[in-house]
């Protein structure tokens, strides 16, 4: 008979301390005018903390070791935060979790975008959280338009699962793929001309 699952997290987050954290590897000197760590800060002065910091206790001693969640934790601490949101982690793992994650495809960010806007948030603030023009919001929000509506409600529920956005999905390559043919095409005959 085989072994049960093991679990990563223990089922129940804390708020702990930043001063009780810590981190890994150190914050390298350039690191504020890094283009991640800016949307990093903008996401958390604007909405907080959405994914919890991955920390691991260290025997008794009320410290905890930072697997995963550096970005964030310079930020909090950037904007006078004294505590973060961390799931507690069962191993001492210390890969970064997200290079685990497939990124979002274009129609999950769609969706993403429309969910938002529904919901009374505005170009203007998703942009800002983002830390991206507006055009770009615009652009992704308009992503499926000339589509017939079934063929997008289709490819929709191709990429959502319950209402929801799951990362690393097998649909993710392919529907990127499926929406951007014509502009493969496009790109493929610039080229021949630009060779010939």
């Amino acid at each position: 008979m085989g072994k049960g699952v093991h679990v990563g997290f223990e089922a129940e987050g804390l708020m702990i301390p930043l001063t009780d954290l810590l981190p890994l590897k150190q914050a390298k000197l350039n690191h504020k005018s890094n283009a991640k760590y800016q949307k990093v800060m903008s996401s958390v002065r604007e909405i907080g903390v959405i994914e919890p910091l991955a920390v691991f206790p260290q025997n008794g001693t009320g410290k905890y070791l930072l697997l995963d969640g550096h970005l964030r934790f310079e930020a909090l601490k950037e904007l006078g935060h004294t505590h973060a949101p961390c799931l507690i982690s069962t191993d001492d793992e210390a890969y970064t979790y997200n290079r685990r994650v497939n990124k979002i495809s274009p129609i999950q960010e769609h969706a993403m975008i429309l969910k938002a806007l529904k919901s009374g948030i505005s170009e203007e603030r998703i942009a800002t959280v983002l830390h991206v023009d507006i055009a770009a919001i615009r652009q992704k929000r308009d992503l499926l338009n000339g589509i017939c509506k079934e063929a997008a409600e289709i490819l929709t529920r191709l990429s959502t699962y319950q209402g929801g956005l799951p990362q690393g999905a097998p649909t993710s390559p392919r529907l990127s793929n499926l929406l951007s043919v014509r502009l493969d095409t496009r790109l493929a005959a610039a080229a021949r001309i630009c060779v010939s």
